[in-house]
């Protein structure tokens, strides 16, 4: 698309218009229409069509935009009005019989045009309208919003190839090849919304427009659930991140059995003590001081001092070194205790990488 900001200038000044002049009919500010005359900026095809408008001049004599065609509807509607009015001059060759269905022709065309127009109106979700060569014929406010457009005339004759990107474009008729051809409509298929950068997430329907056995279009409507697609990636990456901190946490509830807290009967545990520990859950509850033996011999002493102080405290918090049966690899966990009515709930968190990742900012 290229504007012709010189020609632009010279119908301006021919024409004795101010920048303020073009700028309020167009509904632009003064110093867009500057910067388009200085060749600084280049304005969208809406504002060069508005701007031609502006000078009461064909659009290809500041661009190399081509005159918006009349639309097929326009076209029809001024057809049947030019030959009700020319009819009047042929009236002798004309029966009655076939003025009859002209008026009907008309009458029908007018209902359709309205029920069109309702539709266009009344639907806030994106919808338009294809003739059997793909090309558009009309469309509603939602959908030319969604495609940067003013206006319905803007969309009439184009193609997808000229308001989409080639891949989704591509993407687009291939699938409406299809719905021509066989005549079977796309319900609700998920997917990015054409025009929107893959911003907005929709369910998108295309029906074939079917009349005596052959298709002669397609409506296409698309349903915005951008929300509801946010909030199952949310969904999806708490479930993994949860995974993760399954792998990381182990939940152990039982009862201690004497006085040094050392003899542990576990009722329940994780399975994530083997990811951190190298230890069976079978290993607890067979040998309830299986924990003792992988304890870090740094934090052994450290470890036998909370541990007495428990016995006097419902809630003991502390991170001490183990070793992993399996690995052989030294851990840090961080460990939490509750007791309650006799119970004890404990959660042994691996901050391994933590720990390690504060280490190197210090």
């Amino acid at each position: 698309m290229i504007f012709f900001n010189k020609q632009f200038r010279d119908f301006r000044l021919a024409k004795r218009l101010s920048l303020q002049n073009i700028a309020d009919f167009a509904k632009v500010s003064k110093s867009s229409v500057w910067a388009w005359e200085k060749g600084s900026r280049i304005p969208t095809e809406p504002n060069i069509r508005a701007l031609a408008n502006a000078l009461k001049v064909e659009v290809s004599k500041i661009s190399n935009l081509k005159p918006i065609a009349k639309t097929k509807s326009k076209f029809l509607e001024e057809s049947v009005k030019n030959i009700k009015k020319d009819s009047s001059h042929v009236k002798e060759f004309i029966t009655g019989e076939l003025m009859k269905n002209i008026n009907k022709l008309h009458s029908e065309f007018i209902k359709s045009s309205l029920i069109i127009d309702a539709l266009l109106i009344t639907i806030n979700i994106p919808f338009y309208i294809k003739s059997p060569t793909l090309k558009y014929i009309t469309a509603n406010k939602a959908f030319l919003n969604i495609i940067g457009l003013d206006s319905t005339l803007q969309i009439t004759d184009k193609d997808d190839y000229d308001l989409f990107t080639n891949i989704e474009a591509k993407l687009n008729n291939n699938e409406d090849q299809q719905i021509l051809s066989k005549g079977i409509p796309v319900i609700e298929r998920e997917s990015y919304i054409p025009g929107t950068k893959k911003k907005k997430w929709g369910l998108i329907s295309k029906i074939p427009i079917i009349d005596n056995n052959k298709t002669i279009g397609l409506i296409g409507v698309f349903i915005d659930i951008t929300k509801r697609k946010q909030l199952e990636i949310q969904n999806t990456f708490l479930k993994n991140s949860l995974t993760q901190l399954d792998k990381k946490t182990c939940i152990i509830s039982g009862k201690y059995l004497d006085k040094d807290h050392k003899n542990l009967q576990v009722d329940f545990c994780s399975d994530s003590l083997f990811e951190i520990a190298g230890l069976k859950t079978e290993d607890l509850l067979t040998n309830t001081r299986s924990w003792e033996k992988i304890i870090h011999p740094n934090s052994l002493d450290k470890f036998n001092k909370e541990n007495q102080q428990q016995w006097n405290n419902s809630f003991q918090s502390y991170e001490f070194q183990i070793i992993n049966n399996k690995t052989g690899k030294p851990i840090w966990v961080h460990y939490q205790y509750y007791e309650s009515n006799e119970q004890c709930l404990v959660f042994i968190v691996d901050i391994t990488s933590h720990r390690d990742k504060t280490k190197n900012k210090l």
